[in-house]
């Protein structure tokens, strides 16, 4: 994708030229799958932050990786949510051991690492 490519990190536009630039139009016909999202990456990618640029300090989240983005396309595609246990069933089990394993060297105590586990079902731990 050509947004990946780009020198910048940001392209510099204000919030002024954003504003402008950017043209909602919500027909009841629609746009039709090609145009919508060639105009996410018009409208969206292209006047956003490259956070995955060499020279882009990250803010609240560092860029993600591949194998991230395909489980993200997953959830989203099987319209699961980590909300509650009946919508997570799997999903809190594989979150509980992957905690475990992450949490063991930096020596979190077993019993703080449950208590979010805990709230989704009380069997799941």
């Amino acid at each position: 994708m050509q947004w990946l490519k780009q020198p910048e990190m940001y392209q510099g536009k204000t919030v002024a030229e954003l504003r402008e630039r950017i043209n909602l139009d919500f027909s009841p016909e629609g746009l039709g799958n090609e145009t919508a999202i060639e105009r996410a990456v018009e409208y969206f990618l292209k006047d956003s932050l490259a956070v995955h640029h060499p020279q882009c300090v990250a803010h609240l989240h560092c860029p993600s990786l591949v194998v991230s983005q395909a489980a993200e396309v997953m959830i989203n595609a099987t319209n699961q949510s980590m909300d509650s246990w009946d919508q997570s069933p799997s999903a809190t089990i594989i979150e509980i051991k992957l905690d475990r394993v992450a949490a063991y060297p930096s020596g979190v105590p077993a019993r703080r690492r449950r208590c979010l586990h805990q709230r989704r079902h009380p069997e799941a731990t």
